[in-house]
């Protein structure tokens, strides 16, 4: 386990995992990017706090099992980068993009649908506005250069459009704040690559610096009042949305 995330086998029986009221997260196998990682995180983020709300004296119960076998992946409770689904950007005759051009890659698809109310999670005292202010500077400053990474659009730095003679190194942003993840796959020489293994690894570190990123912004180094769900139903009510909504 990883963060209290529950690693699973392809082989295992995700079917009966989710009857033991685990969500499980599917994503691909193999080499992994910025943004697949990314996206288990953020999904694992918020499902964190949902739990946490209500019954913070038990273990939540998360799951993440890696695989591009398409039974597999019907049998989990939501996918991401793969599948086909709404939280996928790969199939074809996709063309998810923001009104700036900028292309959708799994986080930043996930950040569409769930980053308002992981923001309200977080700091339940912020009017709509506020959300929708803090929700637009995420995506700005962290999510989208995630998104156009993984589809190789880069972003071009302010003011230097009308400028042919800069190189790319000035013209455009080469790095971003979590373009570290790559750097946790195995390495090419590596005889017999644990990629599974690795991912693990990637996670850990990304979900720990993800969730303090997120709560810097959104608490703005201040302490907020707890968001409380009215009752057990609602709680469990958007547990099942999540796990239901938005299944390959």
């Amino acid at each position: 386990m990883s963060n209290g995330v529950r690693f699973l086998n392809e082989n295992d029986d995700i079917k009966k995992i989710r009857d033991e009221g685990y969500v499980v997260i599917g994503v691909h196998n193999g080499i992994f990017h910025c943004d697949d990682v990314s996206a288990c995180c953020i999904l694992d983020i918020l499902l964190e706090k949902v739990y946490n709300k209500t019954k913070p004296q038990e273990t939540k119960k998360i799951a993440i099992v890696r695989t591009r076998n398409p039974k597999v992946l019907k049998d989990c409770s939501v996918c991401v980068d793969i599948g086909g689904g709404k939280l996928d950007h790969h199939y074809e005759g996709c063309d998810k993009k923001r009104e700036n051009g900028i292309r959708y890659a799994s986080i930043g698809l996930v950040w569409k649908i769930y980053g308002k109310k992981l923001i309200e999670l977080i700091n339940p005292e912020l009017n709509d506005e506020e959300k929708e202010q803090l929700f637009k500077e995420i995506d700005d400053k962290i999510i989208k250069f995630i998104d156009a990474d993984d589809n190789g659009q880069p972003i071009e730095k302010p003011g230097t459009a009308n400028n042919p003679n800069l190189d790319d190194n000035e013209k455009f942003f080469l790095s971003f704040d979590f373009d570290f993840i790559t750097l946790y796959n195995p390495s090419w020489h590596e005889k017999n690559p644990d990629f599974d293994n690795c991912f693990e690894r990637a996670f850990s570190i990304t979900r720990n610096t993800f969730g303090n990123c997120l709560e810097s912004i959104v608490l703005n180094n201040e302490k907020k009042e707890e968001y409380i769900f009215e009752n057990e139903n609602e709680q469990k009510q958007f547990v099942e949305m999540i796990a239901t909504k938005y299944q390959a």
